[in-house]
């Protein structure tokens, strides 16, 4: 995942969170060796490609919700 500067602490605990799943899937992963590359002969994905999915989807995700998180936040705290 890319370095960001956090402004919200919603958006730490998210970060903290994914960074934990992704040391997770990097370790499974790792125990999957050459079964990452594998993909059914009928067609489909393989797991790799899943992961890879996964990961950029995540951060297009990650790229919406932090920044909304932040206008809320700020929106909040300007309330009477």
């Amino acid at each position: 995942m890319a370095t960001r500067t956090v402004q919200h602490p919603h958006s730490t605990d998210l970060l903290n969170r994914l960074a934990k799943c992704r040391d997770q899937i990097r370790d499974l992963a790792a125990e999957l060796g050459d079964a990452l590359s594998w993909q059914p002969p009928e067609g489909g994905w393989s797991i790799a490609m899943v992961l890879e999915h996964l990961y950029t989807t995540s951060e297009a995700y990650f790229g919406v919700v932090e920044p909304a998180m932040v206008r809320g936040s700020d929106k909040k705290s300007q309330a009477p």
